[in-house]
């Protein structure tokens, strides 16, 4: 894990599944909050 990433724990992730109904959108978010690969 990176030093600008974002911690991934159970809160996060039961976060995401609360808010995200696609589970690939949630997996797609979860991946980039733990890699921390967002080029915008």
């Amino acid at each position: 894990m990176g030093l600008t990433t974002t911690p991934l724990t159970e809160q996060v992730i039961a976060r995401i599944r609360a808010c995200v109904a696609d589970p690939a959108h949630a997996a797609a978010l979860a991946t980039l909050l733990f890699t921390g690969t967002y080029r915008g």
